[in-house]
């Protein structure tokens, strides 16, 4: 079972990022400051593409690529409902309001779901702003957009965040990291896009 990296992020005010994503003419994906993301910088200095998907000095042969890693954002929500205190109902956080909000994009705000009693943060969910609902997560090892909100880039910002915040990805820590064929796929678009951040 893959667990989550309990991060605990340092806050830092004078950096502040823009991320383009050109992928089906998509917005600008807007980075919150509060967070201190030059070690995730440093780190994607020595990453190649292998590397983001399996970690560090991992062989392209230990990465699996299967239909049957694909999940459902019924199961990131599962793997995030059983970790902490965190609680959901009718697709949304109960106490979301207060979790860190490190991002935007178009009517999509990205936060990071904390546990309110250890302060410790679980993934990266994307929240439609108008309805509260949540429609896309990375928690756990599970990363999925629901069906209506595909296609839009999400899954993409979600796995950039992930990183920029926990320096790694969690399938790293798996002796064989699997993705389904569209995972793989978006996790390679958003090492692309990670490559070309604009800091200002």
């Amino acid at each position: 079972m893959c667990r989550p990296r309990l991060a605990t992020y340092k806050h830092k005010t004078d950096m502040h990022l823009h991320i383009h994503l050109y992928q089906n003419g998509n917005g600008m994906l807007k980075i919150a400051n509060k967070f201190d993301y030059s070690a995730a910088l440093e780190e994607l200095k020595i990453l190649s593409e292998t590397d983001f998907l399996g970690g560090p000095g991992r062989d392209a042969g230990d990465i699996e690529i299967d239909p049957l890693y694909a999940g459902s954002l019924a199961d990131a929500l599962e793997a995030l409902a059983s970790d902490g205190d965190i609680v959901l109902k009718e697709g949304k956080g109960l106490n979301q309001d207060a979790w860190p909000q490190i991002g935007d994009q178009d009517e999509f705000v990205f936060k990071t779901p904390t546990d309110p009693t250890y302060g410790v943060a679980y993934g990266v969910v994307a929240i439609k702003r108008d309805n509260g609902l949540i429609v896309g997560a990375y928690t756990g090892c599970s990363l999925a957009v629901d069906r209506a909100h595909q296609g839009r880039g999400i899954g993409t910002s979600l796995i950039m965040l992930r990183f920029l915040c926990d320096q790694s990805l969690p399938l790293w820590e798996h002796d064989k990291p699997g993705y389904s064929p569209q995972g793989a796929l978006v996790h390679r678009l958003a090492y692309e896009e990670l490559q070309s951040l604009q800091v200002e």
